[in-house]
């Protein structure tokens, strides 16, 4: 049987198969986001963080250009998935957004 545990904003479903079901999103890059955007004063800021996957996030707003925000995404295991695909969705759902890393 599953039930679900509360932990701050995020929801942990537990499995008795041994299966943990994360709930989607990020709660530091959603209120990150969140806080910044509500700031109208366009500030530099430069925040990283990582998911429990050692997947690594990267959000960035230069001094040059404060009112943009640069998202970036790090996965160690990228290059295991393009094998089955990954990096063709990831072309196509994103490709419109991509640029190079800092």
């Amino acid at each position: 049987a599953e039930r679900p545990a509360a932990r701050g904003k995020m929801s942990i479903i537990s499995s008795t198969k041994g299966m943990i079901f994360l709930e989607t999103g990020h709660p530091i890059i959603q209120e990150t986001l969140e806080a910044k955007l509500q700031n109208k004063r366009g500030e530099p800021f430069d925040i990283t963080c990582s998911d429990f996957d050692d997947v690594r996030y990267r959000i960035v707003a230069h001094t040059d250009t404060p009112t943009t925000i640069h998202f970036q995404l790090a996965m160690p295991y990228l290059g295991d998935l393009s094998a089955y695909g990954a990096s063709s969705v990831i072309d196509r759902i994103y490709g419109q957004y991509k640029d190079k890393p800092d």
